[in-house]
């Protein structure tokens, strides 16, 4: 499972590079021993406040019958899911940089890939759905 090891390398370096110098030695001694330990990390690490959105980004992804577009999978941040009987969309909620609102909630989880000459999101790795079902 070589293909394994390298997305566990990728995972870490992405995660030392936002550490601070000072903390580098740290973060290297706590480092999670496989892939599946770095993907929970990925999760945990994810803000509360940003949780919810996180999740729904995910579910969007998995469940989408196509790849979708960075501008597609951002409107799902927009809606207002507390609003009863029916969802609202709220179009102030839409972010400024949709490409920064996704990938910043989902750290290494996600990334943009093209497909068939058009950008689009998906799951970083199919390892990362197993973490996540």
């Amino acid at each position: 499972m070589l293909w394994f090891r390298f997305r566990w390398v990728y995972c870490q370096l992405d995660y030392l590079g936002d550490c601070l110098p000072s903390r580098i030695r740290q973060a290297l001694d706590e480092l999670p021993e496989t892939l599946y330990e770095t993907y929970e990390r990925t999760l945990r690490e994810i803000k509360s406040t940003n949780w919810e959105f996180a999740r729904r980004l995910f579910l969007c992804v998995a469940a989408a019958s196509r790849p979708l577009r960075v501008d597609e999978l951002v409107e799902f941040l927009a809606f207002d899911f507390t609003a009863k009987p029916i969802p609202k969309f709220c179009e102030d909620w839409r972010p400024e940089d949709p490409l920064e609102a996704v990938l910043s909630r989902c750290a290494t989880l996600l990334a943009l890939v093209n497909v068939d000459d058009s950008p689009v999101i998906q799951f970083s790795h199919f390892s990362v759905v197993a973490v996540l079902s």
